[in-house]
C-alpha cells in the first residue's frame, strides 16, 4: 500500500470509523525508559507526546550529564538534532493534520518515530547493543524496510501504526564512505559505538606502525597490515586524519571526525529521506538495503561522497 492508498483508508476511517488503516510506526526499541535494548544507567532518552497523532521518541546513547532530553532544541550533537528536525518534518509533511500525541493518552499512536545516535566510541565501558532486527521490532508487520539508515515497518492492526527507527551512526558515516571509496568491507555486521579504551588501543597500534615507522617501505607494509587489524571504518578514518605526531594523534582523529560528519550530514539526510520516500510510494512487501552502493538507483552518491578531506 503506497502513501495515496494510506491517507486515503485514514479519511474514511475518520469519516466512516470503518476502514482498517495502515499508518505509522514504531520500534519496541524505543522502550528504552524500562530499559532494554541500550543499558539505560548511561544512555539518554526521551518520549515527547502531547497529543494523538503521532509521537517522537529520542535515544543519544552517549554519556551525558543529562538523565533526560527534554526536548530536540535540548540534544547536545548539533548534528543529530539538525537531523531529527529535518526527518521529522519530511514525514509529518506526508501526513496532513499530524500533530503530537496527547501525555499519558491509551491506545497506540498511528506514527511513532524513534531517533537514536551511536557515537564513534563509548566510555561506557561495554558495547552498546547493536540494533534489534526488523523482526524483533514488528513481528505482524504487513510492509518494512531495513537499512543500515532507517528501519520502517507499517503493522498488522486495527489501528494504523507505522514504526520508524532513524539512524544516526558516526561509524555509518564512515564505513559508507569508505565503501564508496572502493574499500571492500563487510556491511552486514552491525556498527556498535567502540569502548575507549579499545579505541586508544586502535589509535595506538596506528601510530606505533605507520606513523612512527623506521621508514617509508616499513609504513608501507604496516599500512596493509593495518587493515587486517582494524575495522574498515576505522582504518579509513584514520588514513584521512592528518597523518601528523606533532601532537596526540588522537586529536587529528577528532577533527577529521568533525569534519567527515558536518561535511557528510546533508547527503546522509537527504539519504534518508529517499529511503522513506521510496517505502511511502512503493507497494513492495519488503525492502532492504546492506551497503550504500545498493542505493545507486534510487540515490545519487555523489551527493554524499568525501572526495578529499583535506
Amino acid at each position: 500500500m503506497n502513501l495515496r492508498a494510506i491517507q486515503s483508508c485514514l479519511s474514511f476511517r475518520r469519516a466512516k470509523d470503518k476502514c482498517f488503516a495502515i499508518v505509522l510506526v514504531v520500534v519496541t526499541l524505543v522502550v528504552v525508559v524500562s530499559c532494554s535494548v541500550f543499558d539505560e544507567a548511561n544512555s539518554t532518552s526521551v518520549t515527547m507526546c502531547n497529543s494523538n497523532s503521532y509521537e517522537l521518541h529520542i535515544v543519544d546513547a552517549s554519556v551525558t550529564q543529562q538523565p533526560e532530553i527534554p526536548s530536540v532544541e535540548a540534544v547536545n550533537d548539533p548534528g543529530f538534532r539538525a537531523f531529527i528536525t529535518s526527518v521529522t518534518g519530511h514525514v509529518l509533511s506526508k501526513f496532513a493534520g499530524a500533530m503530537p500525541c496527547q501525555e499519558n493518552s491509551d491506545g497506540e499512536p498511528m506514527l511513532n518515530l524513534v531517533f537514536v545516535r551511536l557515537p564513534l566510541v563509548t566510555s561506557r565501558g561495554e558495547p552498546i547493543s547493536p540494533m534489534p532486527s526488523l523482526n524483533a521490532l514488528h513481528s505482524d508487520a504487513t510492509r518494512r524496510l531495513d537499512s543500515p539508515w532507517l528501519k520502517l515497518t507499517i503493522g498488522r492492526s486495527t489501528s494504523p501504526q507505522i514504526h520508524a527507527v532513524f539512524i544516526w551512526n558516526e561509524r555509518q558515516f564512515l564505513l559508507d564512505q569508505a565503501i564508496m571509496s572502493g574499500v571492500r568491507a563487510s556491511s552486514t555486521t552491525p556498527l556498535v559505538s567502540i569502548d575507549d579504551r579499545i579505541f586508544t588501543q586502535f589509535v595506538q597500534n596506528y601510530t606505533d606502525s605507520v606513523l612512527l615507522a623506521a621508514s617509508p617501505e616499513a609504513q608501507s607494509a604496516a599500512q596493509s597490515s593495518m587493515s587486517e587489524r582494524l575495522p574498515a571504518d576505522i582504518l579509513w578514518l584514520f588514513r584521512h586524519a592528518r597523518q601528523s605526531t606533532r601532537g596526540p594523534f588522537s586529536g587529528e582523529i577528532d577533527n577529521a571526525l568533525r569534519s567527515i560528519i558536518q561535511r557528510a550530514a546533508i547527503g546522509y539526510s537527504n539519504l534518508t529521506k529517499v529511503l522513506v520516500d521510496q517505502f511511502f510510494a512503493s507497494s513492495t512487501t519488503e525492502i532492504r538495503y546492506e551497503s550504500v552502493l545498493d542505493l545507486e538507483n534510487v540515490f545519487t552518491v555523489d551527493q554524499y561522497r568525501i572526495n578529499q578531506l583535506h
